[in-house]
């Protein structure tokens, strides 16, 4: 069976461009697939639109502040891993980033050892699956379409389910992204099949 390299999609949200050149070096070096935007609010507007398994989020930005923009990626994503950046940490912010279900919270300027055993827990705890084949991929992709036009869920339905988003819903079903292994889980759950199910024959 031909593998397919699917690389993790991260988005730093930061406005310091000298970090967000640091972290592009460096995750890229480590295999991800990394996008900066210093503009919280195209951040937000790329969200909308593109899947990201991980968000390196800034707190302290002039435009937009980065526990604000937490709030609202969870508006919208209750799945996507969100790892908070502070240069400066206080008490309150950490408690906040975790109030709003923050994976991490890690002071600047950090470790490598510190950001890439982050990353690792990370991985591990959201299931990510970096490589899948094609085949994979489109097989839950069909299995879920079919599952839910059986019980007759729209996109929105079965999201508001399995609590994610619409958006990945949609990206799922067309094999656009790479699902973590615990948005497969909540599919499965939300449409009643075993997980089993969904790799059944491959």
């Amino acid at each position: 069976m031909k593998m397919t390299e699917r690389s993790l999609k991260v988005l730093v949200i930061d406005d310091d461009p000298d970090v967000g050149q640091f972290l592009t070096e460096f995750l890229s070096r480590r295999g991800y697939s990394v996008t900066v935007i210093s503009d919280p609010e195209k951040a937000l507007e790329a969200l909308s639109t593109e899947m990201f398994q991980i968000v390196l989020l800034d707190i302290v930005m002039p435009k937009l502040d980065g526990l604000e923009v937490l709030k609202r990626i969870r508006q919208n994503d209750s799945d996507i891993c969100v790892i908070m950046l502070s240069g400066h940490p206080t008490f309150e912010r950490a408690v906040q980033s975790f109030k709003d279900k923050a994976f991490d919270f890690i002071t600047k300027p950090f470790e490598i050892n510190d950001l890439t055993s982050v990353l690792e827990r990370a991985a591990e705890h959201y299931g990510f699956v970096s490589d899948l084949s094609d085949r994979a991929c489109r097989q839950i992709a069909e299995k879920i379409k079919d599952s839910r036009q059986r019980l007759s869920l729209s996109m929105r339905q079965l999201a508001s389910r399995a609590g994610i988003s619409p958006s990945l819903v949609y990206q799922i079903e067309h094999c656009q992204t790479t699902p973590s292994l615990t948005t497969v889980c909540r599919l499965a759950v939300a449409l009643g099949l075993r997980l089993e199910d969904l790799f059944e024959g491959l």
